[in-house]
């Protein structure tokens, strides 16, 4: 299975699920020296998904900047990918969980 292969399998994420992922990737960009990434993670759930979009695009463009860090872009851009879909999405979408 290739990687775009796997990335599909992940583009209709629940929010509970794209919350998980993103509190993964606060401590991997804590342990990664990446502060502020992972202050930007913490406490996501407590956001929109529109807000989330805000949030997650500022971490890509943290992740963006040294490419030693190309899996964190991937699960962003997935994360974003499956935000646009709950955005849409009157019971998970617009109010904070």
């Amino acid at each position: 299975m290739t990687e775009e292969d796997t990335l599909k399998l992940f583009t209709n994420l629940s929010r509970p699920a794209v919350d998980s992922m993103l509190r993964d990737l606060m401590s991997r960009a804590r342990e990664l020296g990446l502060a502020a990434m992972a202050d930007l993670l913490d406490g996501t759930e407590e956001h929109s998904a529109e807000e989330l979009d805000g949030i997650v695009g500022h971490c890509l463009r943290i992740a963006r900047a040294d490419p030693a860090h190309k899996r964190l872009v991937a699960e962003l851009e997935m994360i974003q990918m499956n935000l646009e879909k709950l955005k849409g999405d009157p019971e998970c979408g617009n109010e904070a969980h």
